[in-house]
């Protein structure tokens, strides 16, 4: 699951280094668009291996919760990003997040751990 998550914000900088090419605030709202994709995954996996680790397996209970946490921190942080970063380039975001969201099902299917 960390390979993963670290081939997930590779993307996502590679995503950012693209999108420099249009401008600096470009950049910066792809990487943040990529940060609130990889962090909540980064929070979810750590949240599972912490639990499997407490309970020696992780359980459906277990993965739902940590689910809604991710589900829950990927909400805010977009909130976040939205009341505190008022220049921000929206398509630029948008297409950094979804790109890395979207590749986090390809590469956990991809890189089995």
């Amino acid at each position: 699951m960390v390979r993963v998550v670290l081939l997930q914000f590779v993307l996502a900088l590679v995503v950012t280094m693209v999108a420099a090419l249009f401008g600096e605030r470009a950049a910066f709202s792809s990487f943040l668009g990529g940060m609130c994709s990889v962090l909540p995954t980064m929070l979810f996996a750590i949240g599972l291996e912490f639990t499997d680790r407490k309970l020696r397996n992780t359980t459906l209970g277990a993965f739902l919760l940590w689910e809604v946490v991710k589900i829950a921190t990927t909400i805010a942080s977009l909130v976040i990003v939205f009341w505190l970063y008022k220049d921000v380039e929206w398509l630029s975001l948008l297409v950094s997040f979804a790109i890395s969201l979207k590749s986090y099902i390809f590469l956990l299917s991809r890189f089995k751990t």
